[in-house]
């Protein structure tokens, strides 16, 4: 990114423009509880902004932004939901910094992920601090209970028949079993899947904006560090000790969800190379997609091009700035 002088808020042009509408975007997830899912979409947010105006002018329009929105938010009683915003806010930051010091996406990605589960990891610290609660043992619990009302009507609505229900019924037992060890994973995963869905939406924002600059490859020629793999490896055997177990099974999670995303990357590739047509191309993303093991096959193919390069470039990646 270009290094701009250092100037006042006043100095920046469409400063106070900005830092409206961004405090809008980071008060929409806890002020309307039907919006929370936009919360996903807050690094993007902050990215773009930080794309268009500069790292530093960018930063602080979004920190002037934060604090009047955490204000209202206080006021509408919603600070618990703004502070879980604030991580995405901080994960967003930190990852503009991190692409306009040249890194390439992955280690932007990285450095997101880091940000944001640390950040997770002190909000739920802090309330179960606070309130005397274990905030993670109170959602298995109140997923569990979920899963045991749901589970009956279930049976009911496909039609078991009785005699292969009491299979079902132990399935489903060592299912709720699973859960506690399953969740950390799950979590972590969504997290991988939120940082790398943003770096991919702001890559292609960019390439078609004309105030950001970002020298970054083509999404089809990203890829992830092939000392990863060994990782998997290793996590493979923590899986059959048992006190390493939790650990293991949600560190494999969560690279199953690098891997699934450097397979998507892989397939752009070859529809790149085959030079099927726009429709086609779409066809075949939702066929792979919409298959109920296509997400598994994906994280495969991922993995396979740690090998098998498919013959892909690996170019030099660059960094963010703005343009003219």
């Amino acid at each position: 990114m270009e290094r701009r002088p250092a100037r006042g808020a006043a100095d920046t042009p469409g400063f106070w423009r900005d830092v409206l509408i961004t405090a809008g975007v980071l008060l929409l997830p806890s002020a309307i509880p039907v919006a929370g899912g936009l919360i996903f979409f807050v690094p993007l947010a902050v990215l773009l902004l930080c794309g268009r105006q500069g790292i530093v002018a960018g930063a602080r329009i979004t920190g002037t932004a934060a604090v009047a929105a955490g204000t209202v938010a206080l006021l509408l009683g919603q600070g618990n939901g703004f502070l879980l915003t604030s991580t995405f806010v901080l994960a967003g930051l930190v990852m503009g910094w991190a692409a306009a010091a040249g890194l390439p996406p992955p280690r932007v990605g990285a450095w997101g992920l880091g940000v944001l589960a640390g950040g997770w990891l002190l909000f739920w610290g802090s309330i179960a601090l606070i309130s005397g609660h274990n905030p993670y043992t109170e959602l298995v619990r109140a997923i569990d209970q979920g899963m045991t009302a749901a589970f009956p009507a279930y049976l009911e609505q496909i039609g078991v028949p009785q005699e292969t229900r009491p299979e079902l019924e132990a399935a489903f037992a060592r299912s709720r079993a699973m859960l506690p060890v399953l969740l950390p994973g799950v979590i972590l995963s969504s997290l991988a899947g939120c940082v790398w869905t943003v770096l991919v939406l702001f890559h292609w924002l960019a390439a078609r904006s004309t105030a950001i600059r970002l020298a970054w490859p083509p999404y089809r020629l990203w890829r992830l560090p092939e000392g990863l793999v060994w990782a998997g490896i290793a996590l493979g055997f923590g899986v059959l000790l048992g006190p390493t177990k939790p650990i293991a099974v949600a560190g494999l999670f969560f690279l199953g969800v690098l891997y699934f995303f450097q397979g998507l990357a892989v397939l752009a590739c070859l529809l790149e190379r085959w030079q099927l047509p726009t429709l086609l191309r779409i066809t075949a993303y939702a066929v792979i997609l919409l298959q109920a093991y296509g997400m598994i096959l994906l994280a495969i193919l991922g993995l396979v091009d740690v090998w098998a390069d498919f013959g892909r470039l690996n170019r030099p990646s660059g960094g963010l700035g703005t343009k003219g």
